[in-house]
């Protein structure tokens, strides 16, 4: 079968799955009052060695195609410039959301693999990993998904994987909040060292323009293992601490005591560092944890204010909870008590 039946068999049996329901979801995503096609692939978005759901040129794509494996299907995010994509600037944020997607929910992705096309050529075919700076260059094609034999396409397969995908879609395309997930519970907290080896910077240019993507998390995450280590001795600071759930903790202390769990936020205020922090360091330390660490801390740059310090307070007094908030100055490499 060639891509355009393909495509059309995938539109008539999606009306049995999750995925049938893409371009109303799209339409609610987008603010669209009525979609164009309620087809997954539409005439626009279908060609002769591959194809992508209608309205999806600038979107994370659910995307079929022939490889020299076979047959591919999943989703993508396509970095070659065109007249509806001048740029890729917009695909930042897209790559940033789909890095905290995945990194919330690697136990339930394990199974889809992820490749590269460059102007070097392909990539290996490996796990599904976050996207990096590498990947993030004008003309590459990054796919997440499967290969199966061209000749013996299950559509079923097909279809029931993009359901997999769908809120993968969902989340990089839209406003929405990071839902619960069930994470695996094969393995157990493991301190580690932390790497002076940050990425603090990177570029990538366009017809138009050189654009930079400075990685503030990192630049705060390399000074606080630094000036923690000149505190409490380099062998007992670490960075990366992967927890049993597959998550990851920012910076550990680990000292006689036990150990202080640290959350590193560059919210646009004091406030919402406190608030995206405060869910994950719980999680971290309470959600069947084996490792309860004695103090959970906030990162951030912004200096602390009173009403801060009174819910800080608030927290350990009336609900026992062991959380603070420290300032990282990178201007005068400092760190504040903990408020």
């Amino acid at each position: 079968m060639n891509i355009i039946e393909i495509c059309n068999e995938l539109n008539i049996k999606a009306k049995s799955y999750n995925i049938g329901q893409l371009q109303r979801l799209r339409a609610k995503i987008k603010d669209i009052s009525r979609p164009k096609t309620l087809n997954i692939f539409s005439d626009q978005t279908i060609n002769e060695d591959w194809a992508f759901h209608s309205g999806g040129r600038t979107e994370l794509q659910f995307n079929i195609g022939t490889e020299k494996e076979g047959f591919r299907y999943g989703l993508a995010l396509s970095l070659q410039l065109s007249r509806t994509l001048p740029d890729i600037s917009g695909f930042e944020i897209k790559i940033l959301r789909f890095n905290e997607y995945l990194l919330a929910n690697t136990h339930d992705l394990e199974n889809i693999k992820m490749w590269v096309h460059s102007s070097s050529g392909r990539s290996e075919i490996k796990e599904i990993s976050e996207i990096n700076l590498t990947h993030f260059q004008e003309g590459n094609f990054i796919f997440f998904g499967l290969l199966c034999d061209a000749g013996s396409i299950d559509y079923d397969h097909v279809l029931k994987t993009f359901d997999q995908l769908l809120p993968i879609y969902e989340y990089v395309e839209s406003n929405a909040s990071l839902k619960e997930s069930i994470l695996s519970k094969s393995t157990c907290f493991t301190f580690s060292g932390f790497s002076e080896s940050k990425k603090l910077n990177g570029t990538y240019s366009s017809p138009a323009k050189k654009f930079e993507v400075k990685f503030k998390h990192n630049e705060l995450q390399l000074k606080l293992c630094q000036l923690l280590s000149n505190k409490y001795g380099v062998e007992n600071v670490g960075d990366e601490c992967l927890t049993k759930f597959g998550t990851r903790v920012d910076a550990v202390i680990k000292n006689t005591e036990g150990f202080i769990f640290y959350e590193i936020k560059t919210n646009s205020t004091l406030k919402l560092c406190i608030r995206e922090a405060l869910g994950q360091l719980l999680e971290y330390g309470y959600w069947d944890s084996d490792v309860v660490p004695k103090k959970l801390v906030v990162v951030g740059e912004h200096p602390v204010n009173e009403m801060a310090i009174k819910y800080l307070d608030k927290l350990r007094d009336e609900f026992s909870l062991p959380i603070y908030y420290q300032r990282v100055c990178i201007n005068d490499n400092s760190l504040s008590k903990m408020y």
